[in-house]
């Protein structure tokens, strides 16, 4: 086990609360350099999350939207303000 592989064993087997067969299989993954990233992966990554950001925003503009709606339209008191601003009323 390298020197960083122990470290991390020791870490999660003293602090964390793993086993020792969970703390080392943890530390020996971490330690292989077949897990690191690239800054084209973390790119990628960054482009999804802000895809989904968007939409999330634009679906939270919607209901604020449909709620407003649906309170405007049930309220009595509303329709009277509206008709009024719009003309169609005296």
């Amino acid at each position: 086990m390298a020197s960083r592989t122990f470290t991390i064993y020791n870490i999660l087997k003293s602090k964390k609360g793993f086993t020792e067969e969970e703390a080392q299989t943890i530390a020996t993954a971490m330690d292989t350099k077949e897990n690191l990233v690239t800054k084209a992966d973390l790119l990628a990554l960054e482009l999804k999350v802000t895809e989904k950001f968007s939409r999330m925003e634009k679906m939270h503009l919607v209901f604020f939207v449909i709620i407003v709606a649906a309170g405007l339209l049930t309220n009595p008191k509303a329709l009277d303000i509206i008709s009024k601003f719009l003309g169609m009323a005296k």
